[in-house]
């Protein structure tokens, strides 16, 4: 009986150590965000790891309307969607393949915006034309999201507060400016 368990123990180390490893879609996006006069630079890499069963096909990325992105960079044969206004940018490589960010190599895109950095989602899809594996990677890196020294526009809860509170400091400055005159009236 002793020796039935250890086989099968023996037999079943043997059937998984033979069995293919998957290891998917993995991939990772550095961000770099540079001041200068201009506005910022906005750097990203996004990087598929050697050890990738998928190649990076599209790198997307959110960004505030009104971003107005300038100097778009574009990896040698991918091509770009982006129109002033726009809430993503969209970098995407042929349908045939040819200009995959295949694993262990990397894609560096970039431009320029006068706003402000703040975090933002980006995705990625992956895809291997031999097996037809898909999946998407996404996570959150710097973005343009606000203009520099503007401040926000306070929203209707906060002009609610403020509405609610006029009439009190009007009424407050109302009696103390009262009680002044019939004070005044009392000492003559």
């Amino acid at each position: 009986m002793r020796s039935l368990v250890f086989g099968l123990a023996a037999l079943a180390t043997v059937c998984a150590s033979n069995a293919p490893a998957r290891a998917g879609f993995i991939v990772t996006v550095s961000d770099q965000v540079t001041a200068n006069p201009g506005g910022y630079i906005y750097e990203y890499t996004l990087t598929v790891d050697a050890l990738s069963d998928l190649s990076a096909t599209d790198f997307a990325l959110d960004i505030a309307p009104g971003a107005d992105l300038t100097n778009i960079s574009i990896p040698t044969g991918w091509s770009v969607a982006y129109t002033s206004g726009d809430s993503l940018i969209y970098w995407f490589a042929p349908l045939d393949g040819s200009f995959d960010v295949s694993p262990g190599s990397s894609a560096t895109f970039s431009f320029t915006s006068a706003f402000g950095p703040e975090s933002k989602a980006y995705s990625s899809f992956g895809y291997n034309s031999g097996t037809g594996d898909f999946a998407f990677a996404d996570g959150v890196v710097a973005s343009p999201g606000s203009v520099p020294g503007v401040q926000p526009t306070p929203g209707p809860t906060a002009l609610v507060m403020l509405a609610s509170g006029l009439p009190v400091f009007l009424g407050w400055g109302w009696a103390r400016r009262r009680a002044v005159q019939l004070d005044q009236s009392h000492s003559r």
